[in-house]
């Protein structure tokens, strides 16, 4: 398959996953795509999967550019995606203060990474891999020390995860979950706490892979939380220190938040500013900005009147027929030339 798909590297990353499967090697940058036929003509098992346990947390020590004439496949690299790999100094993040062990290896990422970043990947040194291939390939050294798979942001990087959402620029808009009788008498036993914490990682573990893509951003709607919304107004139109950094969160990929509690508008100031007995007429009358500056109301057909124009109210209008000829309203005096003596259209 990997020779039918553009001749790839057999160790690749899955990217994402749509109507086809989307590959990267992570060495060299190459990408293809799997068919779902394809697949399901020859299934294979990943090597590792994405589990939480499976991945180990780096720290980015410095790097190095990279530039390859050819992949694997032996076709060209284009510049875009020459300019993205990088030869990535790190150390495992349980490794610093205890020994000095580095790991040095190249990475598709390498563009997004600078000094004391932290990331996640794949020891395959440790790993355990489910296939036999694999082992061989591993055991024979053809296998990279380390794979990156995302970088970290905000709380998720100084290991702050329990202050990681409050910190973050974006959130997510929720539906409101209303829970059962049973599930309510359960909300206090043991699996159920158990249950909420699992969820609480599992919706950590997506925002930290929402936080780092963004591509996948494009198909969720993300909004606005308090840090974006101080962050807009101290703004002082300063550069971006990080530049190169092109899968961080912007404030321009950001919703407003719909706030329901909001202060009401300049004209419903007006309407609750009048009486009883004029709020009730406020409905049929229409605001218009005088020539002085100044707010006035204008009553139903008053507009009209001011135009010389027929009007209709809102009672008559219902009251009338469906007819062939043309209605004539009282004070119209447009197209009166066009009528007969009877009122009917000449």
């Amino acid at each position: 398959m990997a020779c039918h798909i553009g001749n790839i590297s057999r160790l690749v990353l899955v990217k994402n996953i749509s109507n086809v499967i989307h590959v990267i090697d992570p060495l060299t940058g190459q990408t293809a795509n799997i068919e779902s036929d394809a697949y399901w003509r020859d299934p294979f098992r990943p090597v590792v999967t994405a589990a939480r346990t499976r991945l180990t947390r780096y720290v980015i020590l410095g790097k190095d550019p990279v530039y390859l004439e050819r992949n694997k496949s032996k076709k060209g690299v284009n510049k875009k995606q020459r300019s993205k790999l990088a030869l990535i100094t790190a150390a495992r993040e349980s490794d610093l203060g205890s020994n000095d062990s580095q790991l040095e290896e190249i990475s598709h990422l390498g563009y997004l990474m600078k000094s004391g970043d932290v990331c996640l990947g794949y020891d395959l040194r440790e790993c355990q891999v489910v296939d036999d291939d694999a082992e061989e390939a591993r055991s024979s050294g053809k296998f990279p020390d380390v794979v990156y798979v995302r970088k970290l942001y905000g709380g998720a990087a100084t290991g702050e995860d329990s202050d990681a959402a409050k910190k973050r620029m974006f959130q997510l808009q929720r539906l409101d979950i209303k829970k059962g009788e049973e599930n309510e008498m359960k909300a206090n036993s043991k699996k159920a706490r158990k249950d909420v914490e699992m969820e609480r990682m599992d919706e950590e573990d997506f925002m930290q892979e929402l936080e780092a893509d963004k591509e996948m951003r494009t198909r969720v709607n993300i909004y606005k939380s308090d840090i974006a919304v101080s962050k807009e107004k101290k703004e002082d139109g300063e550069g971006d220190e990080d530049e190169d950094d092109d899968q961080k969160v912007t404030l321009d990929e950001l919703l407003d938040n719909l706030v329901l509690d909001s202060k009401p508008d300049a004209g419903d100031d007006a309407a609750m500013q009048l009486g009883s007995g004029d709020a009730a007429d406020f409905t049929n009358t229409l605001a218009a900005q005088g020539q002085d500056g100044a707010t006035m109301f204008i009553g139903e057909g008053e507009r009209a009147a001011m135009d010389n124009i027929g009007y209709v109210g809102r009672d008559e209008a219902l009251n009338l027929q469906e007819k062939d000829t043309a209605v004539v309203v009282d004070g119209n005096i447009w197209g009166k030339e066009f009528m007969d003596k009877d009122g009917k259209l000449a």
